[in-house]
């Protein structure tokens, strides 16, 4: 089996579950994983990977030489060359990527789960949740699904509860000499802080993680350890000159094993969403994430119980990964009393102790703890009670739909509990009213899909009767109730979950066999239908 990833540090680490899955489903499965070589080294440390290789154009970008296309062609051809020696019988191509579907297509493995390209170049995906991970961004208020578990999922592996995977032993005995080196002995406390992130505009100000980490190092009696890479140097002083504590910094002088060995040996990490991050939650660190901008705590958050996230409580988060942003607000809606508090959260549930949350904390942002549910998926929940929106209660339904589709035996429980548990609730005058409008909206993307599923079941019997001109012309029909649904969904975010899904469904249509193609579109049209009925049921039991 081979797995293709050529993604961040973070993603590979995200990755490790379905790996302890596969393994679980087949303890004689063989795994190759390909990585990205700038993230190679952290691949050595993941367990259940039996052979490793490494995806490397970097080697070709050499400073003042031309770039060679040739080079890089030759190479790619060696590379394919060798996979295919493998014989693989499973592909799961997790990266959404030109490239990788056409390793994909190029390697000509049977059975591929994920990006692959067609004979003519057109990028399609193979499996139902891996078109789901294409599709949430168009919906990301309505989606609570981490990365973690889509991953498993678009493997064929079920959620269980698991955690990040990553071997510590030879990072702790890396990282124990250079803690000798600087004074720290066994027992002292220590606060790990990151204050850099890939995208630099997420970054929280280094004067804000300054008066957090001073706080938080007063109240544990611990020394701040400052983390970060070599291009990360000059923030990390920005951060250390703001601080009234002692801070010793590390940036750019611990290697990735030496940083894995840091990081467990924190008692707290105090980080933006980052690769670090991940490491904590794979080691069982402690940690309080701040998610700002484009990053969205339900989606990339650590994956591991009891972390706090805590999220800027403004109406335009999170952006959208294509926006530039005006004014950088939501950065100001984070307070350093609020990571302060977060931490002391995070620690006592560490040590199984409920932390009472301080007067006025908050005021501006919003914390949520990672937590198992009951169907084993990761899920992030309301630390404080929040007034309930439309979109709170639609990204639940939607998540009762979808898991319940892997997951046998839930109830309507699954998503009423969560919202009872964690949201103020609506007089009932209000859920009435808004349960009527909601049905009718939902009732009318239904009658389109009724059109089209009609409509098309009609082409394909026509079709076979060989009115082959009758089908050519009622194409254009199918297109405009396509077209209306695409509308629809746009009209009303709500709707958008299904709508997108049905929309890339389409776009994954292929093949020359018009009966079969006409087949394959009234699944999509029954999966509105599906959907709808699902959701109009659900509306008519909230409140229970």
């Amino acid at each position: 089996m081979l797995i293709l990833n050529l993604t961040r540090m973070g993603d590979l680490l995200q990755t490790t579950p379905l790996l302890a899955g596969l393994k679980e489903q087949d303890k004689e499965a063989e795994i190759t994983l390909l990585g990205n070589v700038k993230f190679i080294d952290v691949c050595k440390h993941l367990p259940n990977i039996d052979r490793l290789l490494t995806f490397d154009v970097q080697q070709f970008q050499k400073d003042g030489e031309e770039l060679s296309i040739l080079d890089i062609y030759r190479y790619f051809d060696r590379l394919i060359d060798e996979l295919q020696k493998e014989k693989f019988d499973e592909l799961i191509n997790l990266s959404h990527s030109k490239l990788t579907a056409a390793i994909s297509r190029l390697l000509g493995i049977r059975h591929v789960r994920g990006f692959y390209s067609t004979e003519d170049g057109y990028r399609v995906i193979n499996g139902r949740w891996l078109i789901y991970f294409s599709a949430f961004l168009a919906f990301r208020s309505y989606n609570t699904f981490n990365l973690v578990d889509i991953y498993q999922l678009g493997g064929g592996v079920t959620p269980k509860g698991r955690g990040l995977f990553l071997n510590t032993k030879e990072p702790q005995k890396a990282a124990a000499s250079l803690l000798a080196d600087v004074g720290i002995k066994d027992g002292e406390k220590v606060i790990g802080l990151q204050a850099g992130s890939s995208l630099k505009e997420r970054r929280w100000p280094p004067e804000k993680f300054a008066a957090a980490a001073d706080m938080v190092s007063r109240k544990l009696g611990a020394k701040v350890l400052l983390f970060g890479t070599e291009s990360e140097k000059e923030l990390g002083e920005a951060v250390a000159s703001h601080m009234e504590e002692r801070s010793i910094s590390f940036l750019g002088k611990s290697s990735l094993e030496e940083l894995i060995g840091l990081v467990k040996r924190c008692d707290i990490l105090l980080t933006n969403d980052t690769g670090t991050m991940h490491i904590a939650a794979a080691v069982g660190t402690p940690l309080v994430a701040l998610f700002l901008v484009h990053a969205f705590g339900v989606e990339t958050g650590p994956s591991s119980e009891g972390n706090i996230v805590i999220e800027p409580e403004i109406e335009c988060f999170p952006c959208s990964h294509n926006s530039k942003c005006p004014h950088y607000a939501c950065l100001n809606h984070v307070t350093p009393e609020d990571v302060a508090a977060a931490a002391d959260i995070a620690l006592g549930f560490s040590q199984g102790k409920s932390t009472p949350l301080p007067a006025g904390s908050f005021a501006m942002s919003r914390p949520l703890i990672s937590r198992f549910d009951e169907a084993g998926f990761l899920d992030f929940q309301p630390l404080i009670k929040r007034e309930l929106k439309e979109e709170d209660i639609f990204s639940r339904i939607y998540r009762y739909f979808f898991v319940s589709s892997a997951v046998k035996g839930l109830d309507d429980s699954y998503w009423v509990d969560t919202l009872k548990k964690n949201y103020l609730q609506w007089d009932a005058e209000k859920v009435l009213e808004w349960v009527r409008a909601e049905k009718e909206t939902f009732s009318k993307l239904a009658v389109l899909a009724n059109s089209g599923l009609k409509l098309a079941g009609e082409m394909e019997l026509d079709y076979k009767k060989g009115k082959i001109e009758k089908v050519k012309k009622r194409s254009g029909d199918i297109a405009g109730i396509d077209r209306e649904i695409e509308i629809m969904g746009n009209a009303h975010p709500e709707l958008k979950p299904i709508v997108r899904l049905f929309e890339l469904g389409k776009e994954n249509l292929t093949g020359d066999n018009p009966v079969m193609m006409l087949s394959k579109t009234k699944i999509l049209y029954k999966g509105i239908l599906s959907g709808t009925a699902f959701m109009q049921t659900l509306l008519d039991k909230w409140p229970i």
